[in-house]
């Protein structure tokens, strides 16, 4: 049939795009600043287990409500897919916020 993005926590095809979070980072494995949406940036001081050569991560939200991100970071010549704990907490903290206003 299709390649679809599912959604991580159940699996529902019917995704959204909500926005966008790249990273900036001093080369010493530490975070400087988020940008959203290559316009708010907002700046940070947390660990980042990756040196970037280019990061993206993409913030969805399933038709049941679910937020999910993919994450993309370059490392050391590598792009590693769905590898950032930081993002996981990111998207564990929106669904328990979204489940709390519902």
């Amino acid at each position: 049939m299709g390649n679809y993005v599912l959604c991580s926590v159940c699996d529902h095809d019917y995704t959204h795009i909500m926005g966008t979070i790249q990273v900036k980072d001093d080369d010493n494995y530490q975070a400087t600043e988020f940008i959203i949406n290559h316009q708010y940036r907002i700046p940070a001081k947390v660990e980042y287990k990756f040196r970037s050569q280019g990061n993206l991560h993409i913030i969805f939200r399933c038709e049941s409500g679910h937020f999910f991100i993919k994450s993309f970071d370059g490392h050391k010549g590598n792009v590693h897919i769905d590898s950032n704990p930081l993002m996981d907490e990111l998207a564990n903290y929106l669904n328990k916020i979204s489940l709390a206003l519902h």
